[in-house]
C-alpha cells in the first residue's frame, strides 16, 4: 500500500471513529463530545475544518437525541444558560473565523488538555456534591448568564462546552433520574446554540460546501453510535461509565500534547523584487 492510500485509509477510519463517538457520547453521556471528536478530526485535516465537520454531527444528534429523551428535561434550567450562550457564540465565532489554523490547532490542542482534567474531576467529585444545597446559588439569572456565556465560547471554538453545563446541571438537577435529566437537558441546550452555530459558522466562512459534502459518508457510524450510546445509558452502571470515561480522557490528553506541539509552518516565499533580479 503506497503512502498516498495509507494516508487515505487513516482519514477514513478516523471520520469513522469521530462520527461514532459523537453518536455514543451525545446519546449516551450528553458531555463535553467535542473533547474527544474535535481534536481527533484535527488530526487528518485543518483545525478550522474540524471544529466546522464536527457541527453538523452534533446537531444531527441533537435532533435525534430530542426523540429518545423526549420530556426528561428541565426546560427551566436549560433556558438559564440560553442568552449567555448566545452571546458567548456569536463573540466566539468571529474570534474564531480571525484565528490562523495554526493557532486554531493550538488552542484546541490546550482546550483538550485543559478540560480533561476539569472532566474527570466533574465525573468523579462533583456529583457527590449535594446539588440541592447549591441549586439556590446557581438558578439565579446573573450566574445562568455568566456561566451561559462560558458555555458558548468554549462549545463554538471546540465543542466543549458540555465540560461546564454539567457542571452547572449536576448542581441544579434533582438527583432522582439524574442520567436521562442531564442528557435530556443537555440536548435541548445544544440543539438551540449549535443550529445557532451552524449560521454563525456559515456567515464566517467556516462552513463550507466541501466539508458538508463529507456528512453522508458518516451518517452511518452516527447512527450506530447513538444506538449504542441510548443502550449504554440505559443499561451499564456507575463504575463501568466511568471506566469508559476515563479511557476517553487518557486519549484527550494524548491528542491535546500532540496537538500543542504541532509546528509552526513555514513562511511562504517571498518572491524577488525587480532590483534583486
Amino acid at each position: 500500500m503506497t503512502a498516498g492510500l495509507k494516508q487515505d485509509a487513516k482519514r477514513r477510519a478516523v471520520l469513522w471513529g469521530a462520527a461514532f463517538y459523537i453518536g455514543f457520547a451525545k446519546a449516551g453521556f450528553g458531555g463535553a463530545v467535542g473533547l474527544v471528536a474535535t481534536p481527533l478530526l484535527a488530526l487528518v485535516m485543518p483545525a478550522k475544518r474540524s471544529v466546522a465537520l464536527a457541527l453538523p454531527l452534533l446537531l444531527i444528534t441533537d435532533i435525534v437525541n430530542i426523540g429518545m429523551y423526549w420530556g426528561m428535561w428541565d426546560l427551566t434550567a436549560g433556558l438559564w444558560l440560553l442568552p449567555g450562550g448566545v452571546v458567548g457564540t456569536f463573540m466566539a465565532t468571529r474570534a474564531l473565523a480571525r484565528l490562523s489554523d495554526y493557532w486554531v490547532k493550538k488552542t484546541l490542542g490546550i482546550l483538550a488538555l485543559t478540560f480533561a482534567p476539569a472532566q474527570l474531576a466533574q465525573q468523579l467529585i462533583w456529583p457527590e456534591w449535594a446539588p440541592g444545597a447549591l441549586a439556590w446559588g446557581w438558578s439565579s439569572a446573573l450566574i445562568g448568564l455568566v456561566v451561559g456565556f462560558a458555555v458558548g465560547v468554549f462549545s463554538t471554538i471546540g465543542h466543549v462546552g458540555g465540560v461546564v453545563s454539567t457542571i452547572y446541571f449536576l448542581a441544579v438537577l434533582p438527583k432522582e433520574n439524574m442520567n436521562t435529566a442531564l442528557v435530556g437537558t443537555m440536548t435541548i441546550l445544544f440543539l438551540c446554540l449549535n443550529a445557532l452555530k451552524m449560521g454563525t459558522y456559515r456567515q464566517a466562512g467556516l462552513m463550507t460546501r466541501e466539508t458538508m459534502r463529507l456528512i453522508p459518508r458518516m451518517l452511518p457510524t452516527l447512527a450506530l453510535g447513538l444506538l449504542a450510546g441510548k443502550g449504554v445509558n440505559a443499561a451499564l452502571g456507575g463504575d463501568r461509565v466511568d471506566g469508559f470515561i476515563l479511557a476517553s480522557l487518557i486519549a484527550v490528553a494524548a491528542m491535546g500534547w500532540k496537538l500543542v506541539r504541532s509546528p509552526k509552518p513555514a513562511p511562504a516565499a517571498t518572491p524577488p523584487t525587480d532590483s534583486a533580479r
